[in-house]
């Protein structure tokens, strides 16, 4: 497929539960089982390449690494430089509070609360621009750099509601269930916004998305 023995797949191990690093610095997450499952399917020998999202796109184009993966979506990708798969996954942002606040009872009424996202994230554009689900005063916003630390001041009680991935708070609710709440409902009738995520390659690699 490419001029080397194995496939290096990079991965931003800054976004957990999608990818994380763990204690002897290997690639760990959802992105990395998808891709281990892939691969040895595939039967293609592979690595694991822990990616800085700040320049992961350029390290791709220079060849850093063969294909990027990890919350790649149409939106945020530098078209003169790499290309995308076909979507493999979809996940939705949805509003959480803590358990036993009732005076949140829905998203209508996050306009009335302190909100927490992730900058530049997709809970983020849920709440905020033209096409917001729920369109949030901007004083009323708090921004934190990790899904950690936007659990972490919910509980704190920095804010009152968070705004993130589903699957985080899926997660989040597999190790530690019975405090959080999301607002809304049920699976995807709960989320405020559904997008797709993709597999990145270098401009022109077709034969990478063809394999």
């Amino acid at each position: 497929i490419v001029d080397r023995d194995q496939l290096l797949i990079g991965v931003d191990t800054a976004f957990p539960p999608f990818a994380d690093l763990d204690s002897d610095g290997n690639p760990i997450g959802i992105e990395a089982d998808l891709v281990k499952a892939v691969m040895e399917a595939a039967g293609t020998p592979y690595q694991l390449v822990s990616a800085d999202w700040d320049t992961a796109f350029a390290d791709l184009a220079g060849g850093r690494f063969d294909v990027l993966v990890g919350g790649v979506s149409n939106v945020d990708v530098p078209a003169e430089l790499v290309q995308l798969s076909d979507p493999y996954l979809e996940i939705g942002e949805v509003a959480v509070v803590l358990e036993g606040n009732e005076k949140i009872a829905s998203p209508a009424d996050l306009s009335q609360a302190i909100v927490g996202v992730e900058p530049l994230s997709w809970g983020e554009f849920a709440i905020t621009g033209a096409g917001a689900a729920v369109p949030m005063p901007a004083g009323r916003i708090r921004r934190f750099e990790s899904s950690t630390d936007l659990i972490q001041a919910l509980f704190d009680g920095y804010v009152d509601a968070i705004v993130t991935h589903n699957t985080v708070i899926d997660s989040y609710e597999r190790v530690n269930p019975g405090y959080l709440r999301v607002l809304g409902g049920e699976g995807q009738d709960a989320w405020l916004v559904a997008h797709q995520f993709q597999m990145a390659v270098p401009k022109g690699a077709n034969d990478l998305l063809s394999a």
